[in-house]
């Protein structure tokens, strides 16, 4: 299965510089709109305030992302309904075909 890992996240991997997962679960199921989304930053700024680097994961498009970079974030927040989004679990992920 093809993984999409962030630059920035794979960088500091190699590095051995801490990285925090950050769910998407956040901004899709986890607090209503818009608190999710204020939320979601909050949770990315404090990872990096400690000297992290966040990696929010989320699948799209039938990949998984490890660490979204800024058009992922802004397509996530965009979508910010639960309706929009659906929740994988693990035993599932390799089921999942790119739509397009």
């Amino acid at each position: 299965m093809k993984i999409k890992i962030k630059d920035e996240v794979r960088e500091a991997l190699g590095a051995g510089q801490p990285v925090v997962a950050l769910e998407s679960t956040i901004i899709s199921h986890g607090l209503p709109y818009p608190d999710n989304i204020e939320i979601a930053d909050a949770l990315e700024q404090a990872v990096r305030q400690k000297g992290a680097i966040p990696a929010t994961i989320a699948i799209f498009d039938g990949l998984p992302h490890i660490g979204l970079d800024a058009e992922k974030l802004t397509k996530a927040r965009g979508i910010a309904f639960w309706w929009f989004w659906r929740i994988i679990p693990s035993r599932e992920l390799r089921c999942l075909k790119p739509r397009g």
